[in-house]
Order: structure tokens, then sequence, then C-alpha cells
């Protein structure tokens, strides 16, 4: 019985998954910028020496894999992102069974994860949020099981799914790590020095196997640079308040004051049970929390929503009849977003796309026509490949018009371009391997007014040094960029 409720929730996560893959609007900037990374590795640049990334690359290394295979297409990645989706769902049911000691295959915990599931953060944003909630969901659920049966093993694979998390997220990694020590420390009786070696042991050479191809390909300067200096330029950016009110009042938003009280209560309730499973997950709900830190905005809450998800199962069950209101809500609140992400479709407003490496996302027609027309105008114009696009839309860009970027900068906002980033630039428009330089009209884009987001020493660079365009590129009837043409390459 149990083995046919588990298969039908699946077949429900497939379907589901599978609706939000191909229905979800395209985001043209983290989304396509992230599927512009893959590609460029699929061609042969190598991460950190030839393509910016802020993160450790784990959760590029995934989604290149299928795209080598099935080709450099959006809906591949999305998949991806789904699987990685379906898998912390499941591990989130484990991790309530190891707390409970019961069945947890609760179809209203399953639904819940889609009712608070970010329709664009989940099925159509960059990859490493969601494949580090995986490994730290991991680590708690193998954490859980060494604490039940303590076996060295689990503790082993606990450690190696922190250590996938660091290959993923470095700070989410760290994070992990942290509460697998402190529940060591607080928790273990026996052979601690030789379990202390296998779990250092275990977490360390997961995350060296990862990062040894970077090193190799020559990449590990522009790694630290990235990755780990790049970090304070990051920081020193603008980022939401954390107890800013949101807009618009939804159920994702409302997790951002959940969270916090929840850990209060949860605190509470710990020590009343006096358990060592609710101290463990008062632990990693805290780290958890801790991953708002410092951009508390929907990309960053779906690492400490599951987490939320378990505790509140956890401590407060709740009686049939609250079952049965929250399950009346959830369906009604899922049912609404499949029928607003699918009904443009079914009105004839949408269509299947056949652009290259978006084909078969549903796509506004009137933006399908814009984009192919642009593609055939642009292509006539014959530029060159010299060509750099100043805009948070760049990766689409570059996809769109298949275009090679002669700069490691896929996303060129400020804190996506690392200590030098800005340097490096100039540089190669001063040697001439920058021809063109696009960038947005201020009317198609809103990121121009964001301070923290632009370069303001390239722009003043640009303005200086390079021919400004007194139009737009011909032929187009709402032009998006003006163009900047080096003076050394007329």
């Amino acid at each position: 019985m149990r083995a046919h409720l588990k298969f039908k929730y699946i077949i429900i996560c497939v379907f589901l998954c599978l609706w939000f893959c191909v229905f979800q609007e395209i985001n043209t900037d983290d989304e396509t910028w992230f599927l512009q990374v893959v590609n460029r590795v699929l061609s042969g640049d190598v991460l950190y020496r030839d393509v910016f990334l802020g993160v450790t690359p784990l959760s590029v290394y995934i989604p290149a894999f299928f795209c080598w295979i099935f080709g450099s297409e959006l809906l591949v990645v999305r998949l991806v992102h789904a699987l990685y989706f379906a898998v912390g769902i499941f591990l989130s049911c484990g991790i309530l069974k190891e707390l409970k000691g019961s069945h947890s295959f609760s179809f209203l915990f399953i639904l819940s994860f889609f009712v608070f599931a970010h329709s664009q953060v989940t099925w159509g944003y960059s990859g490493y949020n969601a494949l580090a909630n995986v490994f730290f969901l991991g680590c708690f659920y193998f954490t859980l099981r060494w604490i039940n049966y303590f076996s060295i093993r689990q503790l082993a694979l606990a450690a190696a799914m922190a250590g996938l998390c660091f290959c993923t997220k470095q700070n989410v990694g760290a994070l992990a790590f942290i509460c697998l020590l402190t529940v060591f420390i607080v928790v273990s009786r026996h052979a601690r020095i030789k379990s202390m070696l296998v779990l250092f042991f275990s977490f360390s050479i997961v995350i060296a196997a990862c990062l040894i191809s970077s090193a190799i390909q020559g990449g590990w300067g522009n790694f630290l640079d990235y990755v780990i200096f790049n970090k304070s330029r990051y920081l020193r950016s603008g980022h939401p308040n954390y107890f800013l009110i949101p807009s618009s009042w939804d159920s994702y938003s409302i997790f951002i004051f959940i969270a916090p009280f929840s850990l209060v209560f949860l605190l509470i309730f710990s020590f009343i049970k006096r358990k060592v499973e609710s101290i463990i997950l008062w632990i990693f709900l805290f780290a958890a929390i801790l991953t708002l830190y410092p951009r508390p905005d929907n990309a960053q809450k779906m690492l400490c929503i599951p987490f939320v998800l378990i505790a509140i199962v956890y401590f407060f069950d709740s009686s049939k009849f609250k079952k049965g209101i929250l399950g009346t809500w959830f369906s009604l609140a899922l049912i609404f977003s499949l029928s607003q992400s699918s009904m443009g479709f079914f009105q004839g407003k949408k269509r299947i796309s056949k652009i290259p490496h978006f084909r078969g996302i549903v796509m506004d027609k009137k933006c399908h026509m814009h984009w192919k027309s642009m593609k055939k105008r642009f292509t006539r114009l014959d530029m060159g490949d010299r060509l750099f696009f100043l805009s948070t839309h760049a990766g689409f860009y570059y996809l769109l018009f298949d275009l090679k970027n002669p700069t490691p900068f896929d996303l060129p906002i400020h804190p996506a371009l690392g200590c030098h980033g800005e340097e490096l630039i100039q540089q190669k428009i001063q040697i001439g391997q920058i021809d063109k330089i696009f960038i947005d009209h201020i009317s198609w884009t809103n990121w121009l007014t964001v301070k923290h987001k632009r370069p303001f020493q390239l722009e003043a660079f640009m303005h200086q040094n390079m021919e400004e365009s007194e139009g737009f590129i011909e032929d187009f009837f709402d032009p998006i960029f003006q163009m900047f043409q080096n003076p050394r390459n007329p």
C-alpha cells in the first residue's frame, strides 16, 4: 500500500514539474545567463578562466552533462532543476520519517512544496540554490540516520553531502558542515577521534575532487577572485531589508516572516520535548534561516522553506479538520497557479518556441515573433564577433544571436564582474578585442536605475574612449540598444 502511494506521489510530482517547466515564462536575466554559462562550458571554455561564476562549480557540471546529451536547451536545464525539486521533496519526507519514526509521505506535505514554490525562481532561475538545497537536506537526512543508527557510514555520507553542498554554493555548504560538526560534538560519545577523521576526510575529499579540474585547467586564480574575494564586493552592494514588508503578499513572501518566529517556537518546544532530534532540527533550521543573509529575496527563501515546512509538521500536528482546510487551500492555490501559467497558451496568445536554445518553452506569440525578427535583422547587419553586451540580458542575447562573448562576463553587473572585471574589459577595448558595446536603453530595462548594479567605472571609460552612436540599430521599430563603437576598429 505504501509503495503504491509513493508511486502515485512520484507521478503527481513528475506531472506538476513538467507542467511548470514548459509553461513558465522565460527569465531573460538569471535563467538565460545560467544557460549561457553551461553553453560556454560545452563549447570548450573553462569555468573561472574563461567564464565568470560566483559560486563553486558543481551546479554547472550537472546540467552541462545533460545538455551534452540532449543539447544546450533551456528546457533541458529546467528539467534538471525540476529533478532537484523532486529529490528535495522526497528527502524532506525521509527527514520527517527519521524525526517522527512513522510513515511520512503525506499528500498535504508534498502539495505544500508546490504551493510555496515561487514559479519564476523554482522553474526558471540559476541552478545553484536548488542543487544546494538538495545537498543541504541530504546532509540533514544522513545526520539523522547517523543519530538513529550510529553508523559511521551514515556519518561519512552526511559529511559527503555537506561537501557536495559546498561544491554547489560555498556559503551554504559551510553552514551544512558547521551544523554537522555541531551535532557531532554534542551527540558523539564513542570513537570520537576516528569518527572525526572520517567526517573531515569525507568532506574534504569531495571538495578536492570537484575543484581539481578547475585548478588543472588554469582557473584557480580567477576561482579565488570570483568565489572568495569578490564576495566583499557583493556584500557592499545594495540588498533588500530582511524585515521590509513585501509589496505584494503571497504564500511565498510570508516565509520571510514565518522563518524567525518559527525558530523561536521551535526552540521552546525543543526544550519541552527534550529529544535529540528536535535539537538537531533546531540547529539545521537556524542555519537555513542564515542563508537569507544578506539577500532575503525569493531565490534565497527557497533554501529555508523545506526546513520551515518540516519544523511545522514535526512540532504542530494538526487535527483532521485543520488538515482538510489546509488541503482545500493548497489545492485551490495550486489549481490557480497551474491555470495562470497555462492560460495564455490555451487562449491562443502563446505558442511553443522553436528558437534555438529555447525550444519547447511556451512563449508569448508577439515576443516569439519579435525575437525571431530581431535575430534575422541582427544577422543581416554583420557586425562581427567582437561584441559585448552591457546588459542584464546579455546571456540571452549571446544565445539568441549565437555570438561568442569576448569576456568572461555574461551578466555584467557590478557584483558579478569580479574584483578586476571592469579593468579587464577596458583592457580588451584598448587592444581591440572588443569592437562594439551594446547597452540597454533606459526605456527598455530598469537595471540602469539600480545604482548598486551599474559598473560606473566601465561606463565612464566607454563615454571617454568610445564613439557613441546617435541612434540605435537600424531597422528596429522598437530600438532597445545604444551602440558604442571602438575608434581603434572603425
